[in-house]
Order: structure tokens, then C-alpha cells, then sequence
């Protein structure tokens, strides 16, 4: 009797994935701009690794140091563009609705109760 295979779906999935990607970067890289484009950025990309690279090796405190700096000013800026942000706005205006909502709830239940209440002491 033959076995029977599992199916390897992730792998089919992943196949695919990788194909597209392949088959969007032979797409980009077939534009003589973009190929040039692309060497300008490799280019840029590995001096700033061998300035860093030399950086570190020099003294490795003070780049740690700098890194951790730069970190924490960008964490701060995405905190600030984040909380700029309609996304953030409409969601606090949502969680005042509901709270709104659950208030008007509240006291509409109560009120129901107060009429059982009053309606059964009659």
C-alpha cells in the first residue's frame, strides 16, 4: 500500500510567496533607472556599515551609547506622530462614545428598576 502524504500546504504557500517576490524583483530590476537606483542604495548602505563597523571598533561604549540616543528620540517622535494621528483620534472618540453609551445604560436600568420598584410597592 502506498503511504499517504501530509499535506505540506505551508510549503506550498511559501513556494508561492518566494515566486511572487522573485517575480516582482526581476519586474523592478528590469528599468535600467531602478537597477541604478538599487546600486546607489546598496552603495550607500555599505558605507554606513563599514562607518558604523569602524565606529564600534574604536570605541564601543560610545556607540552603544549614541544608538541608544537616536532610539530613544525616534521613539519619541513615533509616539508624537502616532498620538497626532486621526486613527488615535477617532478611537478616544469612540472610547468616550461608549463610555457615554454605557452611562445612558447605566442610568436607563436604574431608572427601569426604580419604576419595578416603586410599581411593586403600590
Amino acid at each position: 500500500m502506498p503511504e499517504e502524504r501530509k499535506s505540506g500546504s505551508g510549503i506550498g504557500l511559501l513556494a508561492l510567496i518566494a515566486g511572487a517576490a522573485a517575480g516582482a524583483a526581476a519586474v523592478f530590476l528590469s528599468d535600467k533607472k531602478n537597477r541604478e537606483k538599487t546600486q546607489q542604495a546598496l552603495k550607500k548602505a555599505s558605507k554606513t556599515v563599514k562607518d558604523a563597523h569602524a565606529e564600534i571598533q574604536k570605541d564601543p561604549q560610545a556607540f552603544a551609547k549614541k544608538v541608544e540616543k537616536e532610539g530613544q528620540k525616534l521613539a519619541k517622535k513615533v509616539v508624537n506622530e502616532v498620538s497626532k494621528s486621526k486613527v488615535v483620534k477617532s478611537a478616544q472618540k469612540a472610547a468616550t462614545k461608549s463610555k457615554t453609551a454605557k452611562k445612558a445604560v447605566k442610568a436607563t436600568t436604574s431608572a427601569a428598576k426604580a419604576a419595578k420598584a416603586t410599581k411593586a410597592s403600590r
